[in-house]
């Protein structure tokens, strides 16, 4: 067998060994699902994106904000102040619902809470789900059980003590004028309790 052959052979060989151990998977060092074994790329990586859910006041499609006024039909209010809770915040996709935020509160003074920005797989995603207030086993629990700037601690300022003690789901307070001259007067909206 001359040289040339047995060259001829062993590349070949050698050729054949290399394209039978291709390991299909994500070769992308930058995806979730990177597969440090795998060296054919088979179209499987995966990636985090950012989901930014943006709360905005609105009145008739304009924006509002603190110390705006909203007229209605036979009255004006101003907002003095606002703040409310989601809980339970979800995202959906056709198979399941991934939990995203246990709570959230809301609050027009502190513009940190006017956005949630979150790190979730790319994915067909159907919608977003959330309470507006909270749910029972988080109404059953009182601020001192939390760190004082956590939504449900002390610094919220958003507990009633009084029997049944709850929290207060949303806070609406600020002045209205009912006779449109100006004269407003205060008003105040809590609702709580399960």
């Amino acid at each position: 067998m001359n040289t040339s052959k047995i060259y001829n052979l062993f590349f070949f060989g050698f050729l054949l060994t290399f394209l039978s151990c291709k390991e299909p998977g994500c070769t992308d060092k930058n995806a979730i699902n990177f597969n440090i074994e795998a060296n054919q790329d088979d179209n499987s990586c995966i990636y985090n994106s950012e989901l930014n859910i943006n709360f905005k006041l609105v009145n008739e499609n304009l924006n509002f904000a603190k110390y705006d006024t909203i007229s209605g039909d036979g009255f004006s209010f101003r907002i003095m102040n606002m703040k409310f809770y989601l809980s339970d915040i979800q995202i959906q996709t056709h198979e399941t619902n991934i939990p995203l935020k246990d709570v959230h509160l809301f609050n027009i003074d502190n513009e940190d809470t006017h956005n949630l920005n979150f790190e979730i797989q790319e994915d067909r995603y159907t919608g977003i789900n959330f309470n507006i207030g909270l749910n029972p086993t988080q109404n059953s629990t009182t601020p001192s059980e939390y760190e004082l700037n956590h939504p449900l601690g002390l610094n919220q300022n958003t507990f009633w003590a009084m029997e049944p003690a709850s929290y207060i789901f949303v806070i609406i307070e600020g002045k209205i004028d009912t006779s449109l001259d100006n004269n407003f007067y205060n008003l105040t909206y809590h609702l709580a309790h399960d």
